[in-house]
Formats: structure tokens, sequence, C-alpha cells
């Protein structure tokens, strides 16, 4: 029964360990919260077992200076660049069709003015 209860454990810290090295080896950020999702193991293991612990604090000295977007993030800017783009694209084309008023404008008050000499002359 110990026996039995030992390998569970170790295979639970090869597993885990092995999801660490991978998480480097893919430049992904190594947090605890990530940890626990992919590995399904409770946030005590990651600071009671010293072996699993170490590895943390191994990987984290690795990435240190690397900095990591999360997935919500980026699916934010990618949203957000999308919206910038479409906001310039009508940007452009407000500022094109602005631009076709005041030609209209100034070619209706030069008209007006004409008509406005014309009646004028007529007194």
């Amino acid at each position: 029964m110990i026996e039995a209860k030992q390998r569970s454990s170790r295979e639970t810290v090869d597993s885990v360990m092995d999801i660490i090295n991978q998480m480097v080896e893919n430049d992904e950020e190594v947090k605890i919260c990530s940890l626990m999702k992919k590995t399904g193991c409770s946030r005590s293991l990651f600071y009671n077992n010293q072996e699993i612990k170490a590895a943390v604090e191994r990987a984290k000295a690795l990435q240190q200076g690397k900095s990591y977007s999360s997935e919500k993030n980026v699916v934010i800017n990618k949203s957000m660049e999308k919206d910038l783009e479409r906001l310039k694209k009508r940007c452009e084309r407000l500022e094109a069709e602005n631009e076709e008023l005041r030609k209209e404008n100034e070619r209706l008050k030069k008209a007006a003015d004409a008509k406005m000499i014309k009646l004028i002359s007529k007194l």
C-alpha cells in the first residue's frame, strides 16, 4: 500500500517535472496557476514538494527578464488592432467625404455670390 502510494507520488512528480521542462522549451511562462491547469494538481503540491518547488524556481530564474503575454492579452490585442484598422479606414473615408463637402460648399457659395451680384446689378 505504501509502496503504491510512493510510486503514484513519484509518477506525479515526474509528470509535473516533464510539464515544467516542456513549458520552458516552448517559451511558455512558468507560473503556478498555469501548472495547476496543465497538471490538475493542487497549489499546495507546488509549494510543499521541495523537488517541484526547486524546479519551478529554476524555471522562473531561466525566464527572468523575458516578457510573456497571456493568451487573453493576445486576443484582446488582436481585437484592438482590428478595431484600430477599421477606425482608421472610417476616418480616411470621413476625411475624404469632408473634403468633398468643403469643395461643394465652396462651389455653392460662389454660385450664391454670383446670383447675389446678378440681383444687385439688376437693381
